[in-house]
């Protein structure tokens, strides 16, 4: 089935103002640990489970039930309560969940504090990523330092899974349903056992791939990318720079990369100044998006989290190919080679599914193709699969067709 609807609930890339070498935001992206101190701008609970507080929201159905659907709007690195959903305007545009309650829970990373060392040492990766020069040690200073406590960050299959759980048992809530976009797939798979009825996976996380086979998907979906928004008759990479040109190959090729993260009207209007070089704010606004940067070089702790659930031990992180778009996906990437054994999440795909599940994918995401995705996400006889025209990665057009294949 080919999909011809859109829906688009906000997008992950927040653009900040300034290049990336000059003063961007003043504000820390991260909220405070408790609900009330400050409220997120979405309706927010919270519940401790084995010394680390959860935040989370329940929007509930329009008459009293138990049933439940966890909705996960992807990741990691993501504050799901910053308002960016919209969660009861997405509640509303999906009449099929009218009688199911949905809980979306907020990853770990917004509510801790990171230490002053990771935060110092978190600037200097940035900055030796920009460089190019002492990556490799750089990255293995981060990761032994930053990362060995993963469940700081982001979440793990036992923490999910209990997070899940307790949160279950204090609302009086029954777990039968799950909607997961991109890496929600990876949070679905942590539930491994979970008797859920159905599950809508929207341009799903291959679970299961290792490093090297996520890092060549996503550069050789890139390419895809710029040669349907390149404005040459080939598609091809401008040599270097424009001659006045005040941003570097770096914030070019992290833009790049970030423009998966735009809507599909913003992908379709910044996308050809990008890859003609053209557009040197609008380059630095979306490197600083892709590596979570804010005030001068700061580096926010969503790519902790990021890393922390991104990083398997299969495979390697690295691909040989020396453009720069691979150079910034193996910087990206440097600090999972890195990480101890014991701080990584082993995954062996393909990730199962319930037994009625609908997967959205497309031949043009910018992420992950199709033949990647099919290869390590589960299915079976009930199984359907959505094909969408869309070329943005926050896309979700096909939750509906969805909805009603898996029988709501």
């Amino acid at each position: 089935m080919v999909i011809a609807s859109a829906l688009v609930v906000g997008t992950i890339v927040v653009l900040n103002t300034n290049p990336s070498k000059h003063p961007a935001t003043d504000m820390d992206p991260r909220a405070d640990s408790s609900c009330d101190n400050p409220k997120p701008r979405e309706e927010c609970r919270e519940i401790e489970v084995g010394g680390t507080t959860y935040r989370y929201a329940i929007i509930e159905a329009e008459v009293e039930t138990p049933n439940t659907a966890i909705v996960d709007f992807g990741g990691p690195g993501i504050s799901a309560l910053s308002g960016k959903y919209r969660i009861q305007d997405f509640k509303e545009s999906l009449p099929a969940l009218r009688d199911y309650n949905l809980l979306v829970i907020e990853e770990p990373w917004v509510t801790a504090e990171p230490e002053q060392s990771c935060t110092a040492l978190l600037s200097a990766y940035y900055e030796t990523a920009r460089s190019g020069k002492g990556v490799t040690e750089s990255s293995v200073r981060l990761a032994r330092s930053c990362l060995s406590d993963k469940g700081r960050w982001g979440f793990d299959p036992s923490s999910y899974r209990s997070a899940v759980d307790q949160i279950e048992e204090h609302e009086n809530i029954s777990l039968r349903g799950f909607i997961g976009y991109s890496f929600g797939s990876q949070r679905i798979a942590y539930l491994e056992g979970r008797d859920m009825g159905w599950a809508v996976l929207v341009r799903p996380f291959p679970v299961g791939a290792s490093g090297s086979e996520l890092l060549s998907s996503r550069l050789k979906q890139t390419k895809r990318l710029r040669s349907l928004y390149s404005e040459s008759e080939t598609g091809g990479q401008p040599e270097g720079l424009p001659p006045n040109s005040e941003t570097s190959t770096f914030d070019y090729a992290s833009a790049e990369l970030a423009l998966a993260y735009l809507n599909q009207t913003q992908l379709q209007s910044r996308g050809p100044d990008i890859f003609a070089r053209q557009n040197d704010a609008l380059a630095a606004r979306l490197s600083d998006s892709l590596w979570l940067r804010y005030g001068v070089d700061s580096i926010s702790p969503g790519y902790l989290a990021y890393l922390s659930e991104v990083c398997v031990r299969e495979g390697t992180w690295e691909i040989s190919e020396g453009s720069q778009v691979a150079n910034v996906l193996n910087s990206l990437h440097a600090p999972c080679s890195s990480i101890e054994e014991t701080g990584k999440v082993s995954r062996s795909g393909p990730a199962e599914v319930p037994d009625e599940t609908c997967i959205v994918t497309s031949e043009t995401d910018p992420l992950a193709s199709e033949s990647l995705i099919k290869e390590y996400i589960g299915q079976n006889e009930n199984t359907s699969w959505l094909d969408s025209p869309e070329d943005s990665h926050v896309a979700q057009d096909g939750t509906s067709e969805c909805l009603r294949e898996v029988g709501l």
